[in-house]
């Protein structure tokens, strides 16, 4: 049951990816598998076998949204129901922020027991500053599209690109897929995931390697960046916790703002219909989160 769960929860992570203005990162945090995730990947050297074991349904299940999602999402939901996607995704993190609160309150009680001081000025100071950075980050424009045809330049700025996507990914509220948008990478990637996986249903071999040839890089860049980005964070909740949190927050709030204004962009009329159907998946996304939240907390 645990497994199937947290294939289900990386599903969500690797969809929440795919779409601009969406994190992976918020919505492990507001599935209460943040903290778990950070440790498994930190430690991964350090005690292999039982990150993997934690790593693994996550990793599975982000391959399988991303594979399964990548066309559906970007071809027919939000071309076409853009605001009830986004709403399913507000949800989403709306629902997991009570989780981060208690473990805000949480850090914040575990170092006032040690006598440390936790400054509520300075705590309410990261939270607005993060916040501010997501708003900000709204201003970023399209960038003019690249083509990605495979090479060694390719290959660098691949890597350079996977290790930028993927510390985005890995801090909550920041969309790798934004930045890549902005960027002007982000139709070359996600259309060579849908030709590669057109070209492997017809085995056609030439445009599957010559996709691999980006994909994979990219791919490397993923890993190095998630690694290294989950040291930091961790290094930041071990030494700051309180004030990390509040950052988290911050990152978190903020987040629907860029999901819903992507969705307004979109330019399709809004029906009744949209209105109706975005209020129900809102409310549905933000139960998901709570039910998907609450296991791991007690399971800790």
């Amino acid at each position: 049951m645990n497994f199937l769960l947290d294939l289900l929860r990386g599903a969500v992570i690797g969809i929440a990816n795919i779409i601009p203005g969406v994190s992976g990162g918020t919505m492990m945090v507001t599935m209460g598998i943040y903290d778990r995730v950070l440790g498994a990947i930190t430690g991964l050297f350090r005690h292999f076998k039982r990150s993997l074991k934690t790593l693994l349904p996550y990793g599975l299940g982000m391959g399988l949204g991303i594979i399964g999602f990548a066309f559906l999402l970007t071809k027919f939901l939000l071309p076409n129901y853009p605001l009830p996607t986004a709403f399913t995704f507000i949800g989403l993190i709306v629902g997991g922020v009570p989780l981060l609160v208690k473990k805000l309150l949480k850090e914040k009680a575990a170092q006032e027991a040690k006598g440390r001081t936790c400054s509520p000025v300075l705590g309410a100071v990261f939270f607005l500053l993060f916040f501010a950075l997501i708003l900000l980050m709204q201003f970023l424009g399209e960038g003019a599209e690249k083509s990605l045809s495979p090479s060694f330049g390719t290959a660098v700025r691949m890597i350079l690109l996977g290790g930028l996507a993927s510390a985005a990914m890995v801090v909550p509220g920041v969309s790798g897929s934004l930045l890549l948008l902005a960027l002007g990478f982000y139709n070359g990637i996600t259309g060579a995931i849908t030709e590669f996986i057109a070209a492997l249903k017809s085995l056609d071999f030439p445009v599957l390697f010559e996709k691999f040839l980006v994909l994979f890089p990219f791919g490397i860049g993923v890993l190095l960046g998630i690694f290294f980005v989950a040291k930091l964070i961790e290094w930041l909740l071990l030494k700051h916790g309180m004030y990390t949190y509040c950052g988290i927050l911050g990152l978190v709030l903020a987040s629907p703002v860029p999901v819903f204004l992507n969705a307004v962009r979109a330019g399709k009329t809004i029906s009744v219909g949209d209105i109706l159907a975005s209020a129900l998946l809102l409310c549905l996304g933000a139960a998901v989160a709570f039910w998907m939240s609450k296991e791991p907390e007690e399971a800790v």
